[in-house]
């Protein structure tokens, strides 16, 4: 009697997601609809934390634990908790659109009500972030049919706003101006020559909706058509009174945006608007802060500036510049400041550096930082904080940072983010004459990667601030999340927990490029090495905590994109990487991973040649492989393909006879035929639409270490192989497809390439693997670009496929998955954009049925078999309908109330009335009473039944979409029957109930019939559960922010326990609480969280 909830949405455990549909539909259907998860696989983020930029940081302004995060790799993140722990934010079923994202904001009077604006798609939350939906036909859409926009990754909009007194009144800015997000800004390229920046493909509007975003209006008179707008706040004092920051001024409406007047207009020195942030005091006053551009000019052998952080108390009328002493005298400050003022002033005249060198050789003592981002403490009048968004090196600012804070309203300004303490303590006079402290407040994350050179001040600074309302601060420096709940005193790491032997955990949030995995059955259960993108090396360490793996970080070369361990040694370990630093060297470790030194060249890359599968023979060790994938195009001059070394992984030459021009070569398998290790077989990838140097691909094989290939033929429409695998039966699979083919998938052959049978359907089909603990579990990625992108499951050998990314962040990137060689009911998988992810299976339960026999005089046998989890019926017969049955029925006898369900994988479409589905019969004779829930081939449902022996047939139905797939249901209380179907495996629909009279003693199981007889119609079921029915009901739903449970008690005398667990696999109840049976209910008022949560209740 158990549900589960995973955010929103409810589920019941105890059967899986089902198909009535041929297995062919299902691959049609991916094409065209967004297909539900099963829970065949629970995965587990397990990190490290972020790990890399992330572009947004925005504090609930109601909820002050709760803040969303965005990475720039495209996943999204969330906290209740304010960084204790972080959910997925992303529909792991969705595909790749809901990226980066520019500005969210959540509304004050509605708190489950937020939006957020990606370069042009507006998506609303109605369920505080567990969830988004794109807001259909905004005017600044390219519209779709589906009323998206067809064009959703240019940047259309860029600026926000709710109103704080009406959660469906929402205004939305024209342009690029994106606030904070410098990199990616029409602001990126400002000059002295073009201070607004570059122009937008829309500008000088803004639209505003009073009904949710069901209806647009435009309301931008008053506006300069060049304007792009970076932040827009409507006055929490008076709602009619909106303020737009934009690189032509800022504009005020006071009608609810009839008409805007440009309030910065003479009054800013230069009315370039970079932020903007309103103060509410409390008692109707509002003060309005902005950053204006700051700007320099020449003057003589030095220069000035102007602009900086203003305050308006009287609502824009008139203005006070606030810098106080956030002038700096760049002469008292270490080199690094001073050089990079030279370096932002040569951006700035659009000159070289030694140029502005001999142009103004004298160093101001009165440089004011140029600054992107401004926040108010709402919790404190007088508390402003403003913060350098300059990450990347982008020359747009110089000097300290990344943040100011001002406690008296801008008169005293104190840098309140001192990363690197050695820094300050060199310039410790400067500090203390300004009162400033010096020491370090700040505690990284395992590798924070800021850039810095020596003792000086890092210099990439920060991307994204927020503070809530208490005036907790919570930034992005490097990569890494940070929150202060001391005002800035102190600030701490929030990516990752540390266990007693000081291990990494990693706490949901992770943005790490995921690259590669090694496994080694010498190690022990549970410990691999993960390879990542510019955060090296790690190792699993066995001492996990908070139900996530620990892990600890290994000294290698900042990119690791293959691994392999000595087959002599364990303790041996051999990397190599394809960017960043020591992009084109192999390094290996002779202390399982503590230490490492370069061992040899194995590119020759200036800039990027993308290593991949590195094997080492294990008879003749000094002969290493590795393939290349692909090559920047400065590295075009160089061959990629396979490689190889004969003197120990020292030095490799590449070996590409017989492979077609330009091979990339992602995979390499061992021949198991050879026990020399002289063959092998190679992936190479066919072209694809961003890397022009490619060209087709295939499957090749080489008996002599790769001197010479020969091709092995597949199929016409395979021009291209992604992975191999050749799994402990000798069976060869192979993944096709790339971005933008019409064909692709997953092939098998069992004689070695000689014949091919394709199994799966998807036009970029990526990795794959076996287990290899049972041939029949297999799993295969679909790629970007396609409507149902992520893993796929079969656990019949290929026959039938379920898709499993739950809790898998960023779906269409997985690099690698991989079954554990250590425990059949786990999996690991490589994620570039979320680290890595440990899956859970939970094996179908299998009924073994103890009767198995036609129905009816048939004219060709039925017959059953168990694949894996699968069970396949094959039946003739006419029909299972009128007064007589004619099919196949397994079924076990049973007595009293009884509850089956089962998933439908496949029902063969021999007749459109071809039927599959479970039953409840009173004897086995073909007339006999009876019930069924029957799926067709279509994917429709219906529930019949036959009151009587000899009775003619009825039915309810039929229901459910055709095309998608489903679980049916029947259970069985006295005589009643009620029929239910599912197409999320867990959440039950009613079909009908319907009194048929039986006897106690009953048979309960699968019934198929072809309605052809004759011919044979195969039905494929998983999961079959015959069981007891519940005696009490759990049921629950979602009730705004809440999680409601109820169940059905029979007798009000009785309490009952509730008990929660998170992993039915480990099924590890613990007591929630006690309820007396005349309350049988609960109402969870915590916000639920993303990661699966099951329940039970039992009677005391």
């Amino acid at each position: 009697m158990n549900i589960k909830t995973g955010a929103s949405l409810i589920f019941f455990s105890g059967s899986i997601v089902c198909a009535g549909v041929a297995q062919q539909a299902f691959f049609s259907q991916m094409q065209t609809h967004r297909i539900a998860s099963a829970d065949r696989i629970i995965w587990t983020q397990e990190g490290p934390g972020n790990s890399g930029m992330c572009d947004l940081v925005r504090y609930h302004p109601v909820l002050p634990d709760t803040a969303f995060l965005s990475p720039d790799m495209g996943g999204n993140y969330q906290t209740d908790n304010n960084g204790h722990s972080w959910f997925d934010a992303r529909n792991y079923d969705g595909d790749s659109g809901f990226g980066r994202q520019r500005e969210v904001w959540y509304s004050h009077s509605n708190t489950d009500v937020g939006l957020a604006l990606g370069g042009s798609h507006l998506r609303v939350t109605t369920d505080r972030g567990q969830s988004w939906a794109i807001v259909l036909n905004c005017p600044w859409y390219e519209l779709d049919s589906d009323g998206t926009d067809r064009s959703s990754w240019k940047s259309k909009v860029s600026a926000v706003t709710i109103d704080p007194g009406d959660h469906n009144v929402w205004y939305v800015g024209a342009g690029n101006h994106r606030h904070g997000q410098l990199w990616s800004s029409s602001m990126k390229e400002a000059t002295a020559a073009n201070p607004q920046g570059d122009s937008s493909e829309i500008s000088g509007k803004i639209w505003k909706t009073v009904d949710g975003g069901t209806h647009w209006a435009e309301v931008s008179n008053g506006i300069d058509p060049a304007a792009q707008f970076c932040r827009i706040q409507v006055n929490p004092n008076n709602s009619q009174q909106i303020f737009a920051a934009s690189n032509y001024g800022l504009y005020r409406s006071d009608n609810g945006g009839d008409s805007w007047i440009n309030i910065g207009s003479g009054k800013l020195p230069n009315n370039t608007v970079i932020s903007l942030d309103l103060y509410d005091d409390g008692n109707g006053s509002t003060v309005v802060y902005v950053i204006d551009q700051v700007r320099y000019f020449p003057s003589g052998s030095t220069t000035t500036n102007s602009g900086g952080v203003y305050r308006s108390i009287d609502l824009g009328e008139t203005w006070q510049q606030i810098n106080g002493n956030l002038y700096l005298d760049i002469n008292r400050l270490g080199w690094i400041v001073g050089d990079g003022y030279y370096n932002y002033l040569a951006k700035w005249f659009e000159t070289d550096k030694a140029v502005v060198q001999s142009l103004y050789p004298d160093k101001p003592v009165d440089a004011l930082q140029p600054v992107q981002l401004l926040r108010v403490d709402p919790s404190a009048p007088d508390t402003v904080y403003i913060g350098l968004g300059d990450p990347q090196g982008l020359l747009a600012s110089f000097g300290m940072g990344p943040l100011w804070k001002t406690s008296d309203g801008g008169g005293t300004w104190m840098m309140v983010t001192r990363g690197y303490g050695p820094a300050f303590a060199n310039d410790a006079e400067f500090w203390s004459a300004r009162g400033n402290p010096v020491n370090q407040n700040m505690v990284w994350n395992h590798e924070p990667f800021n850039q810095q050179w020596g003792s000086s001040y890092p210099q990439r600074t920060m991307r994204s601030f927020d503070v809530n309302s208490r005036g907790d601060v919570m930034l992005i420096s490097g990569h890494c999340t940070l929150v202060s709940t001391n005002r800035a005193e102190t600030f701490e790491q929030i990516d990752e927990f540390y266990t007693p032997a000081g291990n990494l955990v990693g706490r949901g949030n992770s943005n790490l490029p995921g690259e590669s995995m090694k496994q080694d059955p010498r190690l022990r259960p549970g410990e691999l090495y993960l390879g990542s993108g510019e955060h090296r090396l790690w190792k699993t360490t066995l001492d996990d905590m908070n139900g996530r793996v620990a892990m600890k970080q290994l000294p290698t070369m900042d990119t690791v994109s293959a691994i392999a361990l000595h087959p002599n040694d364990t303790d041996t370990v051999f990397v190599t990487s394809y960017r960043q630093a020591h992009a084109n060297e192999i390094w290996r470790s002779t202390d399982g991973g503590s230490t490492f030194s370069k061992w040899g060249d194995a590119t020759a890359a200036t800039y990027q040649m993308e290593t991949r599968s590195l094997l080492i023979d294990p008879v003749n060790p000094q002969y290493f492989y590795f393939g290349i994938r692909r090559r920047a195009a400065s590295d075009w001059d160089k061959e990629g393909g396979f490689y190889y070394s004969s003197d120990g992984g020292r030095t490799f030459a590449p070996r590409n006879i017989g492979l077609p021009a330009n091979p990339r070569v992602n995979k390499i398998e061992w021949d198991p035929r050879d026990p020399t290790y002289q063959s092998m077989f190679i992936a190479v990838e066919g072209a694809a639409f961003d890397v022009p140097e490619a060209s087709n691909g295939g499957l090749y094989h080489s008996v002599n270490r790769g001197q010479t290939w020969t091709e092995i033929t597949i199929d016409p429409e395979v021009d291209g192989v992604n992975e191999v695998k050749i799994d402990q039966s000798g069976r060869i699979w192979i993944t096709a497809g790339y971005r933008n083919s019409n064909t692709g998938g997953l092939w098998y052959s069992d004689d070695y390439g000689i014949t091919w049978e394709k199994t799966f359907v998807s036009p970029l089909t990526e990795c794959v693997d076996v287990s290899p603990f049972d041939s029949n579990l297999v799993v295969v990625t679909v790629g970007n670009l396609q409507k149902n992108p992520g893993l796929y499951l079969s656990e019949d050998r290929g026959r039938t496929w379920t898709k499993n990314n739950r809790s898998v962040s960023i779906n269409w990137r997985i690099r690698d998955v991989e079954f554990s060689i250590h425990d059949p009911t786990t999996l690991w998988l490589a994620c570039v954009g979320a680290g890595f992810f440990k899956g859970t299976y939970i094996p179908y339960q299998t009924v073994h049925f103890s009767d198995m026999q036609d129905l009816g005089d048939v004219a060709a046998a039925g017959a059953i078999t168990q694949v894996g989890g699968s069970t396949i019926i094959s039946a003739s017969g006419s029909d299972l309908w009128n007064t007589a049955d004619e099919g196949f029925f397994a079924s076990q006898s049973w007595s009293g109330d009884c509850d089956i369900r089962v998933r439908v994988a496949e029902v063969e479409s021999v007749n459109e009335w071809s039927k599959g589905g479970v039953m409840i019969r009173e004897t086995q004779d073909a007339d006999a009473a009876n019930v069924a829930v029957i799926v067709r081939p279509d994917g429709r449902v219906s529930m019949q039944w036959r009151i009587s022996a000899g009775a003619a047939s009825s039915y309810v139905g039929t229901v459910g979409d055709s095309g998608s797939i489903k679980s049916v249901r029947l259970i069985r209380s006295g005589d009643r029957f009620s029929g239910y179907y599912s197409t999320d495996g867990f959440s039950w629909t009613l079909i009908a109930e319907q009194t048929v009279s039986m006897t106690a003693d009953v048979f309960a199981g699968l019934a198929v019939t072809s309605h052809n007889d004759g011919q044979l119609c195969e039905a494929v079921f998983n999961n079959a559960v015959i069981q007891n029915p519940p005696s009490d009901r759990l049921t629950g739903r979602i009730s705004g922010s809440n999680l409601v449970l109820q169940w059905d008690s029979t007798s009000i005398a009785e309490n009952y326990t509730l008990y929660s667990c998170t992993n039915l696999a480990e099924a590890e109840w613990i007591s929630v609480s006690n309820y007396p049976g005349v309350d049988a209910s609960l109402t969870f008022s915590e916000k639920m969280d993303r990661s699966q949560r099951f329940f039970k209740v039992e009677r005391n």
